[in-house]
């Protein structure tokens, strides 16, 4: 989902580990 990537991209890398 494009959805997850934008997510990732907003929050940093440490959340993005989640």
């Amino acid at each position: 989902m494009n959805k997850n990537k934008t997510l990732r991209q907003l929050l940093p890398k440490g959340s993005a580990s989640k």
